[in-house]
């Protein structure tokens, strides 16, 4: 061969791989969507006689009951809600203008709390404004076993195999639960008593020191697992702080002033994310207490879209859900400028994709959420300024197209841990 002809060669073999085309992008269109979202901004859920013990100063008081939605929170909430409708109307999923079918969009709240059955009626009506759309849910103030189905007999929380669990994700020490722990519950005393010092406290009890001395411990109480100590306690506190700061509360009243930043907020809430980490995403926990809210998710990705179902589902429940999904499917995420990985109105969307050659369905994890200032921002206006952010949320193993997860892996790792008799328990309460 000579050396025209090689070189010749050569320039033909890159003219064939050049000529080769490449793999064609998957054609991927949104199908329907299945959102879990936490409630809107409240008040705590404890009084302010059980939370003054473990302050120097007295709490502020908020305008309604413990536990309840407040007008500001449902304001955000619908803003959240016209945040939803927009991102998928411009997807396809939804008209962007008008009142759609009311059959494309469901609404379902728990039944047992005003925060959340509220939450549910802003979170339509910003989404459908004028329309007329509202949350349905069981009988007000009673427990829906989709939102806890650990509360029914078979499916009840075996409290030595959650102890077990929960002591080995900490270490097999309780006061050493994570790298953050001593420095958040050493933030929060410089909040709740400025004062005592961890060093002044040393060899010190009661509850001036209680944050900074105090043992962490787990007691089974009526088939259930609780914490006592200064990281359950810390949880509480840290996320009423928060709720002051979202609420919209003075820079003078948040913290009682000591904590009216995002850094101070920052460097308290990793005892509710600590908490949470260990009571809620612990797996044997979170297969319990979700069992029917899991099944429920899982039917509704799995089914073939057709008229009349809705393309929107949304399920209005709390921070507790948010964690035990979360730890079902083994993800974690970290929310910017927004220090509460399960703030009010954050929001887990299961979206279900199609490639449309070939048929196959994927599911992308979402999480939907909005920042401290977006929460503390007070209008009336559902579409001033950003509404809210979003966080796409890779799930290990999944191996389809751009990190998606085929449909069938998905749900059968979201169903794989659930115990089957949780299921057979009873129909999901609807």
């Amino acid at each position: 061969m000579t050396r025209k002809t090689k070189i010749l060669g050569i320039l033909l073999a890159g003219l064939a791989v050049a000529a080769t085309p490449a793999r064609a992008a998957p054609d991927l269109r949104l199908e329907k969507v299945v959102i879990l979202i936490r409630h809107g901004i409240r008040s705590p859920t404890k009084n302010t006689e059980e939370l003054s013990r473990y302050a120097a100063e007295t709490w502020p008081s908020w305008t309604v009951g413990p536990g309840e939605l407040t007008a500001h929170g449902a304001r955000v909430t619908a803003r959240m809600g016209a945040y939803l409708r927009q991102r998928y109307a411009a997807a396809g999923l939804l008209p962007a203008r008008g009142c759609p079918d009311r059959r494309s969009l469901l609404f379902r709240a728990d039944s047992a709390d005003q925060r959340t059955r509220a939450s549910g009626d802003a979170l339509a009506g910003g989404a459908a404004p004028g329309c007329g759309l509202s949350a349905e849910h069981a009988p007000a103030g009673t427990e829906d076993p989709l939102f806890s189905s650990n509360r029914r007999q078979l499916c009840a929380i075996d409290a030595e195999r959650a102890k077990a669990e929960i002591l080995a994700r900490s270490g097999g020490d309780l006061d050493r639960p994570g790298p953050d722990y001593d420095k958040a519950r050493q933030a929060l005393q410089q909040v709740l008593f400025p004062d005592a010092t961890q060093a002044s406290c040393t060899g010190q009890d009661g509850a001036k020191c209680f944050m900074v001395t105090a043992a962490n411990s787990l007691r089974a109480t009526n088939g259930n697992i609780r914490m006592e100590g200064p990281l359950a306690i810390g949880a509480t506190i840290s996320e009423s702080i928060l709720l002051e700061y979202a609420e919209g509360f003075p820079a003078g009243a948040v913290g009682w002033g000591r904590a009216a930043s995002p850094e101070i907020l920052a460097a308290i809430m990793p005892l509710h994310d600590l908490y949470a980490d260990l009571m809620r995403r612990t797996p044997h926990i979170a297969s319990r207490h979700s069992a029917l809210l899991v099944r429920r998710i899982a039917d509704l990705l799995a089914e073939t879209p057709r008229a009349g179902q809705p393309r929107m589902a949304t399920f209005v429940g709390h921070d507790t859900n948010l964690s035990n999904l979360a730890g079902l499917l083994d993800v974690d995420w970290t929310l910017p400028d927004q220090p509460d990985k399960t703030a009010p109105d954050t929001a887990m969307a299961f979206e279900v994709w199609r490639d449309g050659a070939k048929g196959e369905r994927y599911v992308r994890l979402v999480v939907h959420y909005q920042t401290l200032e977006e929460l503390r921002h007070r209008t009336d206006d559902l579409h001033a300024g950003r509404l809210a952010e979003s966080l796409i949320i890779p799930v290990a193993g999944c191996d389809g197209p751009q990190g998606l997860c085929r449909l069938s892996a998905f749900t059968n790792r979201l169903t794989g841990r659930i115990d089957p008799g949780c299921l057979s328990a009873s129909s999901d309460g609807e």
